[in-house]
């Protein structure tokens, strides 16, 4: 599904750069609505989803360092 996206944007590139025009799923494969869907699973998944996960993961690690590096009573 990726390599689909991203050939889209690569042929959405080429046809902005050759004549200034942006190239519309119909015109590529008459299949706007799963493009559509594609890209916006892609946006969601690199620019929501995957950040939050990290962001959330970060937290968690920070948590668990300072827990286990904590000063240690002499006992």
């Amino acid at each position: 599904m990726i390599p689909l996206v991203f050939g889209f944007l690569w042929a959405q590139f080429a046809a902005a750069r050759e004549t200034g025009e942006l190239l519309y799923a119909n015109e590529v494969c008459g299949c706007r609505d799963v493009v559509a869907s594609w890209v916006s699973d892609y946006v969601w998944t690199q620019m929501i989803w995957l950040p939050c996960n990290t962001l959330f993961l970060i937290i968690w690690v920070a948590l668990a360092v300072k827990l286990w590096n904590g000063k240690r009573r002499p006992g």
